[in-house]
């Protein structure tokens, strides 16, 4: 396994001390080493401790500030300021006591975009990831994230696994009623409490599928309990599924929020497809929670994100001249219906050209 070698030197040699511990028992991916000669060491002898493409370095905000501008690579220096609102607005520094899961996220982002290794979510298969999101509710999102999924079950009888995120559970509107007494809280007490020798007999138990082979987690009582889960315990749990199973694709149903947790899913996927209804409102807030996750990981949303209009219109070509880049859920009878001026999808039936056509730009991207 590939490890980034993750040195600290913040002046607070108790909290770098603390900081070293719990990184080194938590996060397997990073080689955690305290060095605090180089808080003080000139900017030659820095360079030659950054020359590994794989190394990070945490210092405080005033080394930070002093190093950049000068020839060592500042990309790989993180500032670690003590004020989380000002860490924010500022690339290159985290807040420092915005908990353990908050820096780990951000060392995982920082390292992926540096090594070309995007490893937010586990790369331990052939499986494609890819988030469907939006910035406001009843959008259409998670009926957009089910038939794009059941369409691309379809395709070459492609493995396909639905997760949501959501708040509100709504597995059971979308999936057969399931007779079993297991469930995605069984499964992630497994893995919080480690215990992984049976664990593909746990997760063969909680996985419930629909008539077209569409998979996803039985949850428990309504409740879904990845929506408060713990980054690691997330990654964990998807490591665990794609060492069981290989997906071809892993779809991922989450609200679009300026969180540390929804960069963290944005950063790890393949693709990001952003859902809205034409509203402006929708649009809107979906464009600027984009452009924050943009400044915080470097990322272009216009290159990386398919932005998708989840609403019947009459005129196709002008609609097409409107926003060539767009993709849009086009109204088809023998799938669709009408509901309050949005595209609803039929439940039972097959899929029209809009999902159709996001699956097929989907799997060009193979």
């Amino acid at each position: 396994m590939n490890q980034t070698k993750v040195i600290i030197a913040d002046s607070d040699i108790e909290y770098s001390r603390a900081l070293a511990k719990a990184l080194a028992a938590k996060e397997t991916k990073f080689n955690v080493v305290l060095d605090f000669d180089l808080r003080s060491c000139g900017r030659d002898s820095l360079s030659k401790s950054l020359m590994d493409e794989d190394t990070l370095l945490l210092v405080d905000k005033e080394r930070k500030e002093h190093l950049t501008g000068t020839n060592v690579d500042s990309s790989k220096i993180l500032g670690l300021l003590p004020v989380g609102r000002e860490a924010k607005k500022r690339t290159g520094f985290i807040n420092k006591y915005e908990g353990l899961s908050g820096i780990m996220e951000d060392l995982w982002m920082l390292s992926g975009h540096r090594t070309g290794r995007e490893e937010c979510l586990p790369r331990l298969s052939v499986s494609r990831f890819i988030a469907v999101t939006g910035g406001a509710g009843g959008t259409g999102k998670t009926s957009v994230a089910i038939a794009l999924g059941r369409e691309l079950r379809l395709l070459n009888d492609a493995s396909t696994l639905y997760i949501s995120f959501e708040n509100a559970c709504v597995t059971e509107q979308y999936f057969p009623p399931f007779g079993g007494d297991k469930s995605l809280n069984d499964l992630l007490y497994y893995l919080h409490t480690e215990s992984l020798h049976h664990i593909a007999d746990h997760m063969k138990a909680v996985l419930i599928e629909d008539a077209y082979g569409l998979e996803t987690f039985q949850p428990s009582d309504n409740i879904n309990e990845l929506t408060n889960a713990q980054p690691e315990l997330v990654r964990k749990l998807i490591e665990q599924v794609v060492r069981w199973k290989e997906y071809s694709y892993i779809i991922l149903d989450f609200q679009l929020e300026a969180t540390n947790r929804c960069h963290w899913l944005l950063s790890g996927c393949d693709c990001v497809i952003a859902v809205d209804d034409d509203t402006f409102a929708a649009a809107r807030k979906t464009r600027l929670l984009l452009d924050h996750w943009q400044r915080r990981t470097d990322t272009d949303p216009d290159k990386s994100v398919l932005f998708v209009q989840n609403k019947w219109v009459e005129d196709k070509e002008e609609l097409i001249v409107k926003d060539s880049k767009r993709h849009y859920i086009e109204f088809d009878p023998e799938s669709f219906h009408r509901c309050n001026d949005r595209t609803e999808i039929e439940m039972g039936r097959r899929f029209g050209m809009g999902v159709k056509k996001i699956a097929a730009t989907i799997r060009k991207g193979n």
